[in-house]
């Protein structure tokens, strides 16, 4: 079903993996349809070393992602950007997906994880986000939204480069002085 990123006892299955590996995966399986559509695919691939991750969740997340940003974008002028980058200072691993579609307003940002809460009528599960959002926090990480009627939008998966289990309580109040 569409929660079968769930492994056992809920927990992700985390390996050492390449992100850049996995975006590019996910780039190939959708380059076919954007090419029939006349749209640009393109990718941003920075240095980022292997991190911890669940590889079915976080390729499930990311083609989510790069799908939505395929459907909300004009054929022929649309143009998808995967960016990946590793933040030396924060330790974190991103994944931003960009589109030049029409963005969305606050309220329908705020709505956009609910699911089955569609933008798309009735070509849209609303499950997509759902589903994204569950991997990466299972991730301990987050999903960051950069979006406004009339430029785009940009979500970008923000994965840590330590295991959550790692991560205690008191670790979310930032850095121990």
């Amino acid at each position: 079903g569409a929660l079968r990123g769930l492994v056992e006892n809920g927990q992700p299955l985390l390996q050492s993996i390449a992100i850049n590996h996995v975006v590019t995966e996910c780039v190939d399986l959708l380059t076919a349809r954007a090419d029939e559509r006349g749209v640009a695919l393109l990718t941003d691939l920075g240095d980022v070393p292997a991190i911890p991750a669940d590889v079915e969740g976080l390729h499930q997340a990311v083609l989510n992602l790069m799908t939505n940003a395929l459907d909300v974008v004009a054929d022929t002028t649309g143009a998808v950007t995967i960016r990946t980058s590793f933040d030396t200072m924060d330790r974190v691993a991103r994944i931003a997906v960009a589109d030049n579609g029409l963005g969305m307003d606050a309220g329908t940002r705020a709505r956009i994880f609910e699911p089955f809460f569609s933008t798309k009528g009735q070509k849209g599960t609303g499950l997509g986000l759902a589903v994204t959002r569950k991997v990466v926090e299972e991730h301990g990480g987050r999903i960051e939204i950069d979006a406004a009627p009339g430029r785009g939008s940009i979500f970008t998966i923000v994965l840590p480069s330590t295991p959550p289990e790692s991560a205690t309580p008191q670790d979310t109040q930032g850095p121990a002085r």
